[in-house]
C-alpha cells in the first residue's frame, strides 16, 4: 500500500504519534511518500527547499518515516489541493493524511479511499 502525508501542519503537529505509525507501516512493508509545499519560512529554490524539508524530518526524529518526498512550489490554496490530489491519483495513494480540508477533499475526489484529518491541527477552508 502507498501512503502519504502532508509535513506542515500534519506531521511536524504530531511527529510522536505519526512518526512511529509511518514507521509501522514501513516496517509492515508499505511505501510512505511526503506530500508538501514551500512554505514561507523555506528557501525559494525547489532544492534548497527540498533540503531544508529533509532538515525538518530531521529534527522532528522521523528520518526513517518515509520513503520519498514531493516538494510542491504551489501556496496553498486550491492550486497546491490540485497538485496533491493529482499526485495521489498518478502514484496510487490509497492513504492519505493531511490537515488541510481543501486538500483532503481533493484527495477524496481523485479516488483516494482513505484520507484522515488529524483533528487537532485541522484547518478549514471557507
Amino acid at each position: 500500500m502507498l501512503c502519504a502525508t502532508d509535513l506542515n501542519g500534519t506531521l511536524d503537529a504530531a511527529p510522536g504519534q505519526l512518526g512511529p505509525m509511518l514507521r509501522a507501516l514501513r516496517e509492515a512493508g508499505h511505501t510512505v511518500v511526503i506530500l508538501t509545499a514551500i512554505a514561507a519560512s523555506d528557501p525559494s529554490d525547489p532544492k534548497a527547499a527540498w533540503a531544508a524539508k529533509v532538515q525538518q524530518l530531521h529534527g522532528l526524529d522521523c528520518d526513517d518515516c518515509w520513503d520519498s518526498m514531493m516538494v510542491f512550489d504551489i501556496p496553498d490554496g486550491p492550486k497546491l489541493a490540485v497538485a496533491k490530489s493529482d499526485a495521489c491519483k498518478s502514484l496510487g495513494v490509497a492513504l492519505f493524511i493531511e490537515n488541510n480540508v481543501a486538500n483532503a477533499k481533493a484527495a477524496v475526489n481523485a479516488g483516494v479511499p482513505m484520507v484522515l484529518v488529524p483533528q487537532a491541527t485541522r484547518v478549514k477552508n471557507k
